[in-house]
């Protein structure tokens, strides 16, 4: 699976391996929103409800944890899968 790793056009990064995208969820390995302080796989039902106005995308779980997020108690996203 390819990861974005920004900056790449449209892409605004907030801090290193955080970053806005306003685009689909190709690529994208973890997730959040703006509104709630958990991250979840890009795979996750509960990640892909989240509007694209509200998604923030991380490069790995490190830097979602940095940013003040939580991973999600159903995906798992820091276990291996």
């Amino acid at each position: 699976m390819k990861i974005y790793n920004p900056p790449l056009p449209g892409l605004e990064e907030l801090a290193p391996g955080v970053w806005l995208y306003p685009g689909d969820m190709e690529g994208v390995a973890y997730v959040g929103s703006l509104k709630s302080s958990r991250f979840h796989k890009a795979s996750c039902w509960h990640g892909g409800r989240i509007l694209v106005t509200n998604r923030i995308c991380f490069l790995d779980g490190p830097a979602a944890a940095a940013y003040g997020y939580f991973p999600c108690s159903k995906c798992k996203p820091l276990e291996e899968s």
